[in-house]
Order: C-alpha cells, then structure tokens, then sequence
C-alpha cells in the first residue's frame, strides 16, 4: 500500500476533482428547477423574472464552460500522464525484486497485468470518488427536495434506492469473483497472444501455427465461457434494476397527474420534479457502474500489491569499485533443492586473464554467470568471493553497474536504431573516438563489417551474426568494468571475425578478468579452460 500512496495518489489533484464535480452537480441542479420556474413564469406571463431568469443560465452556461475546460484538462491530460509515469516507475522499482520471484510469470502476462491494474486504480481513484462524491451530493439534495415537497413522492424515490441496493448487495460477491478471473485470464491471454508475435519467425521455421492456434483457442474458449457468465449476471441486475423503475414511473406518474388536475402541484414543479426523479435514476445507475469500478479497483489494488509484496532482491552493504580477483570454493548452484554440478566447484580466477568455461549444454555455465553478477541469489553452496568478500555482503547492484560488462547468450531483439543502442553507455563522439583506435578499427571498420554504415538501420532489422557483433561491441566499451563476462558471443558470426580477436582480446584482458563461454575454438586466443558437469 506504501508505493501506491507514494506513486499513484495526488491528494490535491484529487480534492480539486472533488470539487469540480461539485460544481457540476451545483449547476446541474439547479437547472430543473430554474427551468419549472420559467414555465410558471410563461404561464404566469411575467416577462421581467423570465428574462432574470434566462440570464441566471447564461451565467451558469459560462460557468460550466470554465469548470468543463479544468475537467478536461486532469482527465485527458493529467491522468494518461499520471498513467505512462507509474507504470514507468513500476518498471525500475520492480526491477529490485527477487529474480526468482519475478520469473515465474511471462513477461508479456506481467506487462499487461501491471499496466491495466495501474490504470484501473488511477481511474478509480482520480475519476471515479469524485464522481461518486457528486451522485451522492446529488441523491441526497434530490431527497431533501422531494421530501420538502410531497411525503408519498419521498416515500416512493426511498423505495426506488432501497430495491437498487438490495439488488446490488445480492450480486456483489458474485461479479467481483467473476471480475477477478476475467481479468486473470484476460491477461493470460494477452500474453499467450503477444508470444506469438514475438515467435512469429521461429513458428514459420517450424510449421507449428495450427498447435499454437489450438492452445490459444483453448484459452480463448475458456475466457468466452467466464464472459457469458459475468453477461448472465450483470444482465440479471439492469433487467431487475429496469423493471422496478418502470413501476415505481407509473405510480409517479399516476401520483402526479392526479395532483396537477386536484391543484396541489403547477406543472412547473411537475416538471421540475420529473427532472429529478429522471436525474436520481441516472444516479443510481451511475452508483451502480460505480460499484464495478470499485470492483475493478479492488481487484487492480490488490494484485498490484501481490506484485509489491514480493521479496526484494538482498543487495549487500558493502562497494567495491574494482574486481582483482574471484574465487569459488566448493560451490554447487542449487536447482529446486538439487544440486547442479557432479562436483562441487573450486577455481580461481585473477586480473589479466582469459578464462572459458566448457560444460555441454545446460551444465550450469549461464546459471554460474547469472549467480556471479548476483542476479540469482541464495542459490548456491559453497562460498564466492570477489576481493576476499563474501559475495553476498557485497552490493550487487553497484557491482554491476560500475564493475561488470556482461554480454548474454540470447539478448532481447530491441527496436531501436543501432545509433541509440551503442549510446547504452557512451556518447556516439566516444563511440567515434574508439571506433578510430587502433584496437577497434581493424574489427569493427572494415571490409567485412563496417560499424557506422549500420548507424541508421534497426537492430531488429540486422542478421543474428551482426545484432552479436554490436551487442559485442558495446560489452567490451563498458566504462572502467574490471569483469567481462561474453556468453556464447560468437555463436552466430563468421569465422573471418576469428583472426583479428586474438589482438583485441589481448588489449581488453589488461587489468581485467574475461570469462568466455563458446562452442567454438578461437586460435592463437591464450585462455585457461574450466570445466563445468552437470548431475
């Protein structure tokens, strides 16, 4: 509840909704009743108060222009605003918590999920209490009045309010569960249906489409089954709500009728009456639709808070600014409960020197590098020392961020220009500067492959043995890292690249530590070789 109170309410925004609203509701108030009186007046044929009258709308016209113009100024300004800086916020503070945690969930479910809950609760919380404040001002106003009026027309709106709310307590429980699942799986859904596009390629490649179509069907038809269901329910509650307004219309009416032809009421109270008794049925159906809001609301506050309540990520107190030395001693990377390696790992590994780890696939070799970096944690045996510290006393977060480079095996596709992505940690007058240095230029200018003709084209857009050698690129020019951590790097590049890395990797490796994983050989590269088995 703290990063909601923190990051989604704005207490002043929402007191100058409330009172806009109010304002709203003043002026629509008054309207009926100026307008019985200006039918009395014509009947009446007083000239002087109908034009006092017509003037007092002009007024109120203006007003609700002015009112109109800082409503709309918070509903389609302030809030979608609000919305794109939470949800960006959200992003970097949920990117503290525990990596297990937050793994177990696709990230396009989550995306969806954060998003739509996110902006149910800024809805509710910035449109909709100050909407329900002005139905409520509204109702209780519209009672006051009637009551003043007629007893048995007070009686009758009474009976009107308490048929809406018994109808609304007894389906309560009912769309609130159904809320729920729909938008659980809704979600799931959405993210099923996004993982498609993002496998577009791989699901040609492997004619697998009618597969893939059938398990979305399957999510599909159950979703289908959730909706008919919630229809039946909120169709049992207008159809119920329809029916008792149209008796208690024609007992109004009847009522009415039956006073204007006896005397008691001028037409222009008839009228004004009428007005309101139209305005305390929009009300409460409004209050209604409120309740799904609220709904809505509670079902977003609380699976936003399920998302908070995961455990942070442990991050250690202590800084270090640079890597001399690491070492594992009887280490084993624990995988629910069951220990990763045949034997337990104990190497070293020191300042300028290349190492490779050599293991077949899924012996551990990625899971030690995740582990190392501290993005898994309190997942192995043994201990790890970077610098003679316990790995898990040091301050991941600044270890990462001012100490370690770190190229993955399978780096997300990103949309973006090349020139934006190599500008990850420098300026493109830096990337200028190396790419004229004798240790980049030979690789990354020539013949082969020339790194600034790429500038303007998309990453997504590049060959797999291209998108590698940029993402290359910006690895190794990492500011002031002292641990270079390349996961099958070279996988998808020509072998030509392979002559000319022996030199670069000859530079690179001064005053830092370089572990490799690759299938594939490089020559005349002096490394030292670690073997990793998996049980």
């Amino acid at each position: 509840m703290k990063w909601i109170n923190q990051n989604i309410k704005n207490k002043k925004i929402l007191v100058f909704q409330i009172i806009l609203s109010l304002s709203v509701v003043a002026m629509e108030l008054s309207l009926p009743y100026i307008e019985g009186m200006m039918i009395n007046q014509l009947i009446a044929k007083n000239v002087v108060l109908l034009y006092k009258l017509l003037f007092i709308l002009v007024i109120a016209f203006i007003l609700r222009m002015l009112v109109s113009y800082f409503s709309a100024k918070i509903n389609y300004s302030y809030i979608p605003q609000k919305s794109i800086a939470t949800q960006n916020r959200f992003v970097k503070d949920f990117y503290l918590k525990d990596t297990f945690a937050i793994s177990k969930n696709s990230p396009a479910y989550l995306h969806d999920r954060i998003s739509n809950d996110i902006e149910s609760f800024i809805k509710y919380y910035y449109s909709i209490i100050p909407l329900i404040i002005g139905e409520g001002t509204v109702m209780i106003y519209v009672l006051i009045f009637v009551y003043n009026l007629n007893k048995i027309f007070f009686s009758i709106f009474l009976l009107l309010m308490f048929i809406y709310i018994i109808i609304h307590l007894f389906s309560q429980s009912k769309l609130i569960s159904l809320g729920y699942r729909l938008m659980e799986m809704g979600n799931h859904l959405y993210g099923r249906r996004t993982s498609l596009y993002q496998r577009l390629i791989e699901i040609k490649a492997k004619e697998t489409m009618q597969f893939e179509y059938e398990r979305l069907q399957s999510l599909s038809r159950k979703l289908n089954l959730l909706i008919d269901k919630n229809f039946i329910c909120k169709y049992f509650v207008s159809s119920s709500k329809l029916f008792f307004s149209f008796i208690i219309q024609v007992v109004f009416f009847v009522m009415g009728g039956s006073m204007i032809f006896s005397g008691q009421l001028t037409i222009g109270y008839f009228i004004t009456v009428m007005q309101y008794f139209w305005r305390l049925l929009t009300s409460l159906d409004n209050m209604m639709e409120f309740g799904d809001e609220y709904r809505k609301m509670l079902v977003a506050k609380n699976r936003l808070l399920e998302l908070c309540d995961l455990p942070a990520a442990n991050v250690g107190e202590i800084v270090v600014k640079e890597i001399s030395s690491i070492a594992f001693n009887d280490v084993n990377i624990m995988i629910n409960g069951k220990a990763l390696y045949i034997q337990p790992l104990t190497f070293s590994l020191t300042k300028n020197n290349i190492y490779q780890l050599i293991g077949k696939n899924g012996a551990g070799k990625t899971s030690l590098l995740l582990t190392l970096v501290g993005v898994y944690k309190q997942n192995y045996t043994g201990e790890i020392l970077l610098n003679g510290q316990q790995l898990s006393s040091i301050n991941d977060l600044a270890l990462r961020n001012d100490c370690i480079s770190y190229m993955l095996q399978n780096e997300y596709m990103q949309d973006i220009l090349v020139e934006e992505y190599l500008t990850t940690f420098l300026t493109i007058a830096e990337v200028e500067k190396l790419l004229d240095s004798p240790t980049f230029k030979p690789i990354f200018t020539g013949e082969k492959f020339n790194l600034r003709k790429k500038y303007q084209s998309k990453m997504s857009e590049l060959s797999g043995g291209e998108r590698q050698i940029i993402q290359f690129f910006v690895t190794i020019t990492k500011p002031n890292t002292t641990l270079l951590l390349l996961d099958e790097t070279f996988a998808n590049v020509d072998s030509f690249f392979d002559n000319q890395l022996p030199a670069l990797f000859d530079d690179l490796k001064k005053n830092k530590i370089i572990v490799l994983i690759t299938h594939r050989m490089i020559q005349n590269l002096a490394q030292e070789s670690i073997f990793l088995s998996a049980d």
